[in-house]
């Protein structure tokens, strides 16, 4: 039995935030293992949390943010699928 990780959007947020480098790379590591071996999770809610977040605090443009948040959706949709 695999044990799912739910990110919260703080991580998302982190891996677009260059003032906190420490944070942003061990958000990024999480979100790597997770991609790895299939054990994360995202909501609906978190992604548009992030891309509200991301564009308007961060400054990321919003085609990138969109695209990133659909990335996310999709992986974490095809593990449900399993």
């Amino acid at each position: 039995m695999s044990v799912r990780s739910f990110f919260d959007t703080n991580v998302l947020i982190y891996t677009d935030d260059h003032d906190a480098p420490e944070k942003q790379a061990r958000a990024l590591e999480l979100l790597e293992r997770a991609r790895l071996d299939g054990s994360g999770a995202v909501s609906t809610q978190v992604l548009q949390e992030y891309f509200v977040v991301a564009t308007r605090k961060l400054g990321v443009p919003a085609g990138v943010t969109r695209r990133k948040a659909e990335l996310r959706s999709r992986a974490s949709a095809q593990r449900d699928c399993h």
